[in-house]
């Protein structure tokens, strides 16, 4: 077989399923034959309003697979056979081949891991960009150490916004790895979830006053770290309030606008997971470098990941498959514009 199906970014907005090549692995790159794939917010984001990719790039992220076969330049580290979940940059015309809604994937080596046969290779699918982001963020971002490598200093507060977000329940994990006390917000079905993940204190953040009142009268005048997933609304107000009179650093996956970060004493810093790959991208009509070091970061990450997933150490999100395979991503779409997804990834099996 020469060909495969794949979801393709098409002019105005819109997406298609269509027949094309099976694409060519580059140098430290593998070929991977989807198992599922899941989506992410910023897919539609992407698709709606044009932030990056364009006509003929390949959409999608996160994947879980099956390695088909290695390319020029890999390590030896997969083998053809092994269960394999990770991230790919999808919506980019540097690269239109590589995007997670196809049949095979051209896969970088440094931006997966190892699925162990207990774990369930589609729920897997889900962990990639919200994964890989929350590690960019904690340290890269925040230079917290990782697992293996230290603790932070006992009893150091850190607030995650929003912590039933997909990325906001990999950050609260890694956050309490590294020996934070986690103090997170979410809504009330979604307390319990977020305390299994390592948060210690959750509160609801509707009551913008009530809920900055609750945070402050945990953490005190000692919260120097934060995570705001949201990045809109109140939540940054909210963070900024409860950070330390002393300052702090904040992290976010979307970029707040200079008028809203208030405070100069706070260091305000953006992470996403498009630096993963180490190439040049585009997005928001911004051309962004390669950052060697978060390629570098990504690839240590990774082995770390396998390690936790296979311990028991890091819980894979929750997920809901939409049928249909890729047929069904159009439908995947629509829920998300809807608003109709909850903290259940949408996942589609191949």
């Amino acid at each position: 077989m020469s060909t495969m199906k794949a979801i393709k970014h098409e002019p105005k907005g819109s997406i298609s399923l269509v027949e094309v090549p099976i694409p060519e692995v580059k140098e430290g790159q593998y070929l991977v034959k989807t198992v599922a794939a899941a989506h992410n917010p910023v897919d539609n984001a992407i698709i709606d309003y044009g932030l990056a990719g364009g006509p003929g790039s390949s959409v999608g992220f996160d994947f879980s697979g099956i390695i088909e076969k290695a390319g020029p330049g890999t390590s030896g580290r997969f083998s053809p056979g092994d269960r394999v979940a990770g991230i790919v940059h999808g919506c980019n015309t540097h690269t239109p081949t590589e995007g997670a809604y196809q049949e095979y994937i051209p896969a970088e080596e440094h931006m997966m891991w190892k699925i162990p046969k207990n774990v369930d290779l589609v729920q897997a699918s889900a962990l990639g960009a919200a994964a890989v982001t929350a590690a960019l963020s904690l340290y890269h971002g925040l230079k917290v150490p990782v697992p293996g490598e230290g603790v932070v200093e006992e009893g150091t507060w850190f607030l995650v916004y929003g912590g039933s977000s997909s990325v906001s329940q990999s950050v609260i994990q890694l956050a309490k790895l590294a020996g934070f006390r986690v103090v997170t917000t979410a809504s009330k079905r979604n307390h319990e979830l977020v305390k299994g993940l390592g948060a210690e204190y959750v509160f609801e953040y509707g009551d913008v006053e009530e809920c900055i009142k609750n945070i402050k009268a945990v953490v005190g005048d000692d919260l120097r770290y934060a995570h705001d997933s949201i990045s809109e609304g109140e939540s940054t107000r909210i963070v900024l309030e409860c950070m330390s009179s002393k300052g702090g650093k904040v992290v976010s996956t979307i970029p707040v606008p200079e008028e809203k970060a208030a405070r100069k004493d706070v260091e305000m810093l953006n992470v996403d997971a498009f630096s993963a790959a180490g190439r040049s991208y585009s997005f928001m009509g911004h051309d962004y470098p390669a950052v060697p070091s978060a390629r570098a970061l990504t690839g240590k990450f990774a082995q770390i990941l396998e390690g936790l997933i296979a311990q028991g150490k890091f819980k894979l999100q929750g997920i809901r498959v939409i049928p249909g395979g890729l047929a069904g991503v159009k439908d995947g779409f629509e829920e998300i514009k809807g608003g109709r997804a909850s903290q259940l990834k949408l996942v589609y099996v191949l």
